[in-house]
């Protein structure tokens, strides 16, 4: 599976769904905070990998991989020589990186992976192809030991910069694919991972990659990989059914919590710009979240003209940068500018409703800030709204409790929405009959 997937058909619904939102959403302007840099292509864009904050590379459909050495002011069409997207890219230093991407034969059904490395900042590239496996993950720890992850739980290891790669052992191997590669140290990393409608898994390793364990922790597949420390450690992920998600250990990764967002979308990519300030790409949705307290509560935002973006990475904390469809490239701003930085409590909203899944009447319990007007609805699937509970009234500072009657409504998931100073909270509820 690529590491951003395109939605088929049976997103349609979901499409529709945030269609029928955009028009009575209002949140935090997501320019405050990024700026959309000039396309340098149509192409959608998949992956993004920065050296420092004037030396990066993006990478996307078609082949597609730009370089820039001035933070994303201009941009420089390398030649691949492929038609195919790319679905990975690393860089170890401003010279050497490897980049994958998938093929399919029609004529004989035939699937695999196209390997590419440059020695020289990818002006020039050789390849390498593999049969039968789509790998979506490529990292090195140094100029010789790298890995490669993909479909069937396989994981491949070279120490000799790419020429050559075995195959890994596995305690207990899984046959979920996977999406993403990450060392914390020479010795210790992890893989993620899984696949839609069955699990998401998380795979370790604590002798060098020589050997890995896996381990089902979620719902859905999990697509990025941010390390805090050694021992905490958060994942993210998502699909249709379940929306984004992500699990954390404080563990090392020995046990593993999962935590459902509550919005539509997938977590596609997260970074941190500090240590408590985070964003996590959501893919199709066209929206962002982000944190201001290392991950405890997230804030759900539009990006600019709600384009999907599949990647974010920060250098340090002044530069971060987000790609995603038809060539979009943001840039961070600076974090100087912004009184919002400042109070970040102010932009803490999260709702609750007790119990859930229910059978005819919940409790919604949310806490206000700071005095301000409060937008509370609900919504079907199809994107109907069905109740509004509380419409543009003003409430005082602290907690509150709204009661829903679903009695008349048929079985399902449905969707609240609680918008508080333009900050939107989606919750998911399931009511049973």
């Amino acid at each position: 599976m690529p590491h951003c997937l395109k939605i088929s058909f049976r997103y349609q619904i979901l499409f529709f769904f945030l269609f029928l939102l955009f028009p009575f959403c209002k949140k935090i302007n997501a320019q405050t905070y990024w700026t959309p840099l000039p396309k340098p292509t149509t192409n959608d864009l998949n992956k993004i990998q920065f050296f420092d904050s004037l030396s990066g590379w993006v990478a996307g459909d078609g082949g597609v991989i730009l370089k820039t050495t001035n933070g994303g002011t201009s941009w420089n069409l390398l030649p691949t020589n492929l038609s195919t997207d790319i679905v990975d890219i690393f860089f170890l230093d401003k010279q050497r990186g490897w980049a994958l991407s998938h093929y399919f034969t029609d004529s004989n059904n035939n699937v695999g992976t196209m390997l590419l490395s440059t020695t020289n900042g990818g002006n020039g590239w050789q390849q390498q192809q593999f049969d039968s496996v789509l790998f979506n993950a490529i990292y090195f720890l140094d100029a010789m030991k790298g890995w490669m992850g993909g479909t069937l739980g396989i994981i491949l290891q070279t120490s000799d910069g790419g020429v050559e790669w075995q195959q890994t052992e596995f305690t207990n191997p899984s046959i979920l694919p996977i999406q993403n590669i990450k060392f914390f140290t020479p010795s210790y990393g992890f893989a993620v991972g899984g696949f839609y409608d069955i699990a998401g898994i998380v795979w370790r390793t604590t002798d060098g990659g020589r050997r890995w364990s896996s381990l089902a922790v979620s719902p859905e597949p999990l697509f990025d990989i941010h390390f805090y420390d050694s021992l905490n450690i958060i994942c993210v992920g998502g699909d249709l059914d379940f929306g984004a998600g992500m699990v954390r250990t404080s563990t090392g990764g020995e046990q593993w919590e999962y935590l459902p967002m509550n919005v539509i979308g997938q977590g596609h990519s997260v970074g941190f710009r500090s240590s408590s300030e985070g964003w996590m790409a959501l893919g199709y949705a066209g929206t962002m979240l982000n944190t201001f307290d290392s991950g405890r509560t997230w804030n759900e935002i539009f990006t600019p003209d709600t384009t999907p973006v599949y990647d974010v990475q920060f250098t340090d904390e002044r530069n971060g940068f987000i790609v995603g469809k038809n060539g979009t490239i943001l840039k961070y701003n600076n974090p100087t500018n912004h009184v919002e930085h400042s109070n970040p409590e102010n932009l803490s909203v999260n709702v609750e409703s007790n119990p859930n899944p229910f059978n005819s009447v919940t409790t919604f319990t949310f806490s206000v800030p700071a005095a301000t007007v409060v937008f509370l609805k609900v919504w079907d699937v199809l994107g109907r709204e069905i109740a509004t509970l509380i419409d543009k009234k003003f409430l005082n500072e602290g907690k509150h409790t709204v009661e829903f009657d679903a009695s008349l409504y048929p079985a399902g998931i449905y969707f609240a929405r609680l918008e508080i100073n333009n900050v939107t909270k989606h919750h998911k509820l399931f009511l049973l009959k």
